[in-house]
């Protein structure tokens, strides 16, 4: 145990991080520092070392004059961009430590910040200032003034107000311009201060600085940053982190992970986590180039792989879930990550088998680690890899060993040492503690304790509340949280925080919360609530209370409502015999509305598949039914593959509901390709109906090779358990009265295809019963008369185009067999049909009538829609489009096979399984 935590590297002790990377544009200047990416396709934002050095010294150089120095905590709130950058290192430069903030917070959760923080100077830009708690008033230029000299001698009552006319069209004066204001806290504030906002997008109050680097009296014990992390007891609290630990992390990532060999680094953090803080120096310390990825990006897989192959990244660091999406894209696509040198994943636990399969995804000089480590001991403490690992597919990946000058001890109850193997109490020593928590100072004496096996007087260990054990080999496991703090996608979250918010609500009396493992990878909060009275509040009401309190990722997904809490022994919550909760619509307030039209219809198909929920509404929200950022970009994924069009993330959490979805949808649809296109409308039925454009490219393949099965779309569904095949036949037969499509033929006038819809068709449900035959020979003639089904032609003029044969297999399993031609249906149908046909026997089968609306739209108005729309300039500006897309591709595709190509395309095939080694 002493040889595993043999960790003691000298280097400088003197350095600040600033200094740090001052030296390297010293070196470097005309190297790029960071690179903000395009997003609208036009030329991306870059700062070279030199730049980013000199802009950060004017900043540094006006933020001393207003009076920062050592120890004044500067609050940077702002949108991804290069002044993020610019005003970390600026706060830095004039001696400060920086709060990073997340514009997307709510309100109150800033204002609680901001004010514990005693922050005065709070750095924005445009467009994050009006979303902000406080309501500004314009200063005198004696503001400016007031506030100039050194740190110790800048007075902040002396600042003069004087209201500003918010009436529109106001005239502002110099003073009053958006980089020079003096704000005052709003309502939400507790203890209001004057708060004076720069916006950093506004550079002209720096321009006149000097841009030489600032000389301040700034040492390696003075704080560089204060992050808030999630608090147990309701409101989050602030950890002090100083520099000397900052650049000590820096130099363990710097020989462990060899960054000097590393040119690219990827920044994906949010800017409020210290993933953030490590990214940017590992980058910048190093004389890497910092690309930072867009906020929307980060959750699309296909555009986030496209950056790092677009810009050759070298390093990144994942959490675990973020991480599967993207594999789970480079599986789909044959892509690999084999130009990275570093592919970091932290925040979370992940599995050793997903080790493994991560692994096939890099390249020979990639090396994937697993890194670990807390807001408290400076963002990581010890990291993993190694690819031949004695552990089972099903054990979390090991957090490994400590960094250079981190000392990890697992200790009992009385602060022993326990054996190999036996777990402990993880305990975190060495230069990364941090000082405390800001305004803490019980809670600091709590968790930082005195550390025992150090003979510095001054040393301390971080008490981390994780569970865990060393392994044979030296590397350490993590088992598990002694306490209720749990990671949701990477968040740390102290769920006593959520259970404190929520009883906060009058309507509430208690509450308890847990985190639950829906599926693996999936990781949702439940909240269970007693009300406080006979009023009951509705899951939507509770979720707009948290959501103006907490940030996205702390609101529950479900809402249970007990007459009590269950109790153990002890009188503490057992959160063991929690129920679970039920992860459906149920859940929610409003009544079901079915889809009404077939693009509602395709959305709550695909909506049920993503989220695992049987039954969705057209109204129904997709975070309240559990979905989350990362279920939000599967839903796109299979939105545009559903409808061919291009549909950006965000318009998930702008429409979240199946409704408002669908019409932007539509929206997006009509004006594809800059072409303006009207809605669909109704037709009348006494006129001739033409084909779609896909239905008479069908009809003619028909009229060349008539009879041929080529075109069925057959299925095949077993059902086990009790089956009332009177009311499945109904359930079809009320399908086919649903949809006038799968009542259609199609008949020849003139030589012109028309469109035939019968008024009605009655569709039968035979039943072959195998129960004769012996078991052993049920599945093979089930397969057979499958096999038979699919490849029976349809007469195209005669119809009907869909059939049903039943197989019943024994009492209760029964395989249903449907069969359609696909001029009248395509995959994502079939898929809206066996929605319907579970929603209409459930309901058959209770007595109770249809559940599903008319529809307004049917494929016939479609039809004739295209043909009116697709025609003139607007076919002319498609097909030129199309041409030049599909220019130069070969006529022929010509594989690699083993023997000729037939003179006449026979559409024979076959499949054969084989396995792979596992060393491809």
């Amino acid at each position: 145990l002493v040889e595993w935590n043999d960790t003691a590297t000298d280097h400088p002790q003197d350095l600040c991080v600033h200094r740090l990377i001052e030296a390297q544009a010293e070196r470097t200047p005309d190297a790029v520092a960071v690179v903000l990416p395009s997003t609208e396709g036009g030329p991306d934002a870059r700062l070279t070392y030199g730049e980013l050095n000199r802009r950060a010294n004017q900043l540094a150089h006006h933020l001393r004059k207003r009076g920062v120095g050592p120890e004044t905590v500067v609050g940077i709130c702002v949108e991804r961009s290069l002044e993020m950058i610019v005003g970390v290192l600026g706060v830095l430069k004039a001696g400060g430590a920086y709060l990073p903030l997340d514009p997307l917070y709510p309100p109150e959760r800033l204002a609680y910040m901001l004010d514990d923080a005693g922050v005065a100077i709070l750095l924005t830009d445009s467009n994050t200032l009006p979303r902000l708690p406080i309501r500004m008033e314009a200063t005198r230029d004696e503001a400016t003034e007031a506030t100039r000299g050194e740190a110790s001698e800048a007075p902040r009552d002396e600042a003069t107000e004087a209201t500003r006319d918010e009436a529109p069209g106001a005239e502002a004066s110099l003073a009053t311009r958006p980089s020079d204001l003096i704000t005052q806290p709003s309502a939400l504030r507790p203890q209001p201060s004057d708060l004076v906002t720069l916006n950093l997008d506004d550079w002209t109050p720096f321009a006149d600085e000097p841009d030489t680097n600032p000389e301040v009296p700034v040492s390696p014990t003075n704080l560089a940053y204060l992050i808030y992390t999630s608090g147990s007891t309701g409101q989050s609290k602030g950890v002090m982190i100083e520099h000397r630990s900052l650049v000590n992390a820096y130099r363990g990532w710097e020989a462990s992970y060899r960054l000097r060999s590393v040119r690219t680094h990827l920044q994906m953090a949010n800017f409020a986590f210290d993933v953030f803080s490590g990214d940017l120096v590992r980058a910048l310390c190093s004389g890497g180039r910092l690309v930072l990825c867009p906020r929307e990006w980060l959750l699309d897989p296909e555009r986030l792989y496209g950056l790092m192959r677009r810009e050759g990244v070298e390093c990144a660091e994942f959490v675990p879930a973020v991480l599967r999406h993207l594999i789970q894209y480079l599986d789909e696509t044959g892509e690999r990550l084999d130009f990275m040198r570093l592919l970091i994943c932290g925040s979370d636990s992940w599995y050793v088998s997903e080790y493994r399969q991560f692994l096939r995804f890099c390249g020979p000089e990639t090396r994937l680690i697993n890194s670990f480590g807390l807001t408290e001991a400076t963002i990581d403490s010890c990291f993993f890899e190694g690819s031949a690992m004695d552990l089972s597919g099903e054990q979390v990946v090991p957090i490994g060993r400590p960094f250079a000058n981190v000392r990890l001890y697992i200790l009992d109850d009385h602060l022993q040492p326990v054996p190999v193997g036996v777990p402990g109490e993880l305990f975190i020593g060495g230069l990364g503690v941090a000082r405390g928590y800001h305004n803490r100072p019980k809670l600091t004496e709590e968790k930082f304790i005195p550390d025992p096996f150090s003979d510095d007087p001054n040393a301390r260990l971080y008490r981390t509340g994780d569970l865990a054990r060393y392994l044979p080999d030296g590397n350490i496991e993590f088992l598990g949280r002694l306490d209720y703090q749990v990671k949701v996608r990477g968040y740390r979250i102290e769920l006593g925080e959520i259970e404190a918010t929520l009883g906060r609500h009058p309507a509430v009396r208690e509450a308890a919360v847990v985190a639950l493992e829906v599926a693996p990878g999936d990781k949702r909060l439940a909240a269970y609530i007693v009300p406080a009275g006979e009023t009951v509040p509705t899951a939507g009401e509770l979720r707009r209370f948290l959501q103006e309190r907490l940030p996205d990722y702390m609101v529950p997904s479900a809402y249970v409502v007990m007459e009590a809490l269950p109790l153990t022994p002890n009188g503490k919550v057992d959160r063991q015999a929690l129920p679970e909760p039920e992860w459906s619509r149920r859940q929610l307030a409003g009544e079901y509305v079915a889809p009404r039209t077939p693009v509602e219809e395709v959305l709550a198909g695909i909506w049920s598949q993503v989220l695992g929920v049987e039954e969705v509404g057209v109204h129904d929200n997709f975070f309240e039914l559990g979905g989350h950022s990362l279920l939000a970009t599967q839903l796109v994924s299979r939105v545009r593959e559903a409808f061919e069009i291009e549909l950006p993330l965000r318009h998930v959490f702008e429409c979240p509901t199946v409704a408002t979805l669908a019409e932007r949808i539509e929206i997006i649809r009509r004006t594809e390709a800059g072409v303006q296109a009207p809605p669909i409308r109704p037709v009348p039925r006494d006129r001739e109906i033409p084909l779609s454009f896909a239905q008479q490219r069908l009809w003619f393949l028909d009229q060349l090779a008539p009879n041929s099965p080529l075109y069925n779309i057959p299925d095949a569904v077993r059902i086990t358990g009790p089956l009332d095949v009177g009311v499945l036949e109904r359930s079809l037969n009320e399908i086919v009265r649903r949809h006038e499509v799968l009542r259609t033929t199609f008949a020849a006038v003139e030589g012109r295809p028309i469109q035939v819809i019968a008024p009605e068709l009655h569709l039968p449900l035979p039943v072959v019963d195998l129960r004769s035959l012996p078991k052993a020979r049920r599945e093979a003639e089930a397969l057979r008369l499958a096999t038979e089904e699919a490849q029976r032609p349809f007469d195209l003029a005669r119809g009907p185009l869909i059939r049903a044969l039943l197989l019943r297999l024994d009492e209760e399993e029964h395989i249903a067999l449907l069969t359609v031609h696909h001029t009248v249906s395509d995959g994502w149908s079939t898929g809206v049909f066996m929605g319907e046909i579970a929603a209409l026997y459930e309901a058959f089968a209770a007595g109770k009538p249809s559940p599903l609306p008319e529809l307004p739209i049917q494929y016939a108005d479609f039809a004739v829609w295209q043909r009116e729309w697709l025609q003139g300039e607007v076919l002319e500006r498609q097909l030129a489009y199309w041409k030049e897309q599909l220019a130069g591709l070969p006529p022929i595709l010509e594989l690699p096979t083993d023997r000729p190509r037939p003179a006449f395309q026979t559409f024979r095939g076959d499949y054969q399984t084989f396995t792979l080694p596992e060393e491809l």
